[in-house]
């Protein structure tokens, strides 16, 4: 009696197994663990964590700007409302619903906010984010302004990294999940 139900697991386990392995390089998860990890840090103020989902020399006026909130913002939840991304060229978007209010004043306010992502190196990075909608919060720049005070936005930061390029040496970004160490040891082989 109990191995028909064992081969109707094990079955069901193997379906779900393959299932879950459909996505090969895990670009889709790695997005959706970024945006949520990103947005829960901020949402628990735990910056130093959600500064790692920055690009490192943007880091350091990311924190800046972040401590000057600690203990007067209190994040009380955010709901991601929209996740595209282009597997392709590596990039990513998505809309965020903070709710939130001040220490000295408890009226929930909610503040929407465009985040665009980047694939780099095996990993999501945050290169642009805009307040879109809702109540103006001082961590987020307009979308009228022209440039984020510290991100670097998308195309600067493709060019900087010369994301894209047709160019041997940036063979690493032009094929996702590839690590920026394989694309070496692939150089370094060639030239052999």
């Amino acid at each position: 009696m109990r191995r028909p139900v064992l081969r109707s697991l094990l079955a069901t386990w193997s379906i779900a197994a393959s299932a879950g392995c459909a996505s090969g390089d895990g670009m889709q998860t790695k997005f959706d663990d970024a945006t949520s990890g990103y947005n829960r840090y901020l949402r628990w103020s735990d910056f130093d964590r959600a500064a790692e989902y920055i690009p490192r020399a943007s880091r350091a006026k990311f924190l800046d700007r972040h401590e000057s909130v600690r203990g007067k913002l209190v994040v009380l939840d955010y709901e991601i409302t929209r996740l595209e991304f282009d597997k392709r060229r590596g990039v990513g978007s998505s809309r965020v619903e903070l709710s939130w209010h001040t220490d000295n004043r408890l009226v929930v306010q909610t503040t929407t906010v465009d985040q665009v992502w980047q694939w780099h190196e095996g990993d999501w990075v945050l290169v642009d984010e805009h307040r879109t909608g809702g109540t103006p919060l001082s961590l987020f720049p307009e979308r009228e302004e022209q440039a984020h005070p510290y991100l670097p936005g998308l195309e600067a930061f493709r060019k900087h990294l010369r994301i894209g390029q047709e160019n041997h040496q940036n063979q690493q970004y032009k094929q996702p999940g590839r690590s920026a160490a394989a694309a070496r040891r692939s150089r370094n082989d060639s030239r052999d």
